[in-house]
């Protein structure tokens, strides 16, 4: 074994080569800068010609940039990949982790990307649970179920194909764009989505074996000032319902109403103003010359409208309680 011990390395040349070793050896090259410019050991091989690696005096690593900013910082300038990580494993992944857990993210022989949470950051991520999976052909599973079965709380399929059974909230588009399935394991009356707001539970719809309902909040302990004593017949009167077609579809005739002139008879049906046009509301990124509650307008300069709408299952207690009144009339005159 031998030993080195030097304070200063002088040179006349202008610049030094230190070589330790033999055939493995580590050679140190200094420029007349006092700048060492190549550095050569046993799988260690520097051929850059500027600073490559900085640590500063945090002990934060800079690669690509002499100012690291953090326990690591790459600047990878104008290259398109920063870090490439391979194995000869089915799969490749990193891992994070602190204290209290960590995750794993990972690409799978199939060249699908997934999110592995809840593991041991120091295994392969096998004992994880599948968070998400994006597959090769954009597949996106969320929530995925390691049971065996594959079942997804969230499934985003690829273009073109259909939802089916067994996942949960499916996602897809076609050539007619986005919709949606939703698949519950049970032909029991059961909700597929629930509505919510600050008083609580509003709404649901549900499916039992064979057919779908659209329900509202109407349980009795919810409602006050109940009256059965109205007179349904004198306001079904005022209701115009008429024939009409959209501008939009002008071969289709439909049966139906204008909303405005429901909306003084049966308001609760109706929703919006009539001959409402949008306005600039808070928080929204405002022209120049513009303030909040202008008018929005088109590239033409146009008002664009916010149109009404009508729940028209809200007139059926009306249609009810008019045919009870007709009926209480027919009777009174049979009786006569």
């Amino acid at each position: 074994m031998s030993k080195l011990e030097t304070n200063t390395i002088d040179t006349v040349s202008g610049s030094t080569t230190l070589t330790l070793g033999g055939t493995n050896a580590t050679t140190i090259a200094q420029d007349a800068a006092t700048t060492i410019t190549n550095f050569k050991s046993t799988g260690i091989d520097d051929n850059a010609d500027a600073t490559t690696i900085t640590i500063d005096s945090s002990e934060r690593v800079g690669i690509g940039t002499s100012s690291p900013t953090t326990k690591l910082n790459l600047d990878i300038g104008t290259d398109n990949t920063g870090i490439l990580v391979n194995s000869t494993d089915t799969t490749t992944g990193i891992a994070l982790a602190d204290n209290g857990g960590s995750a794993v993210v990972q690409t799978t022989s199939s060249g699908a990307f997934r999110v592995l949470v809840g593991g041991d950051a120091s295994t392969t991520g096998d004992n994880s649970y599948e968070g998400m999976r994006i597959h090769d052909d954009g597949e996106v599973d969320i929530n995925v179920d390691n049971s065996g079965t594959s079942v997804k709380a969230l499934h985003v399929l690829p273009y073109g194909t259909g939802t089916g059974m067994y996942d949960g909230v499916q996602i897809a588009t076609d050539s007619n764009r986005s919709f949606m399935g939703l698949f519950r394991q049970t032909t029991a009356s059961s909700s597929h989505i629930k509505f919510y707001n600050t008083n609580g539970s509003i709404g649901s719809i549900k499916t039992s074996g064979t057919s779908t309902s659209f329900n509202t909040s109407s349980d009795h302990r919810l409602k006050e000032n109940i009256s059965y004593d109205f007179d349904a017949t004198t306001r079904l009167k005022q209701l115009k319902p008429a024939r009409f077609n959209f501008i939009a579809d002008a071969d289709k005739t439909l049966d139906g109403f204008i909303a405005h002139e429901v909306q003084s008879i049966v308001p609760e049906a109706v929703h919006g103003t009539h001959n409402e046009v949008q306005t600039w509301k808070e928080h929204e990124e405002l022209p120049e010359g513009v303030s909040v509650g202008d008018n929005k307008v088109d590239e033409n300069g146009n008002t664009i409208p916010e149109y009404q709408g009508i729940d028209q299952a809200k007139l059926v207690p009306l249609l009810v309680k008019t045919i009870q009144e007709l009926e209480a009339r027919i009777t009174a005159l049979e009786n006569a």
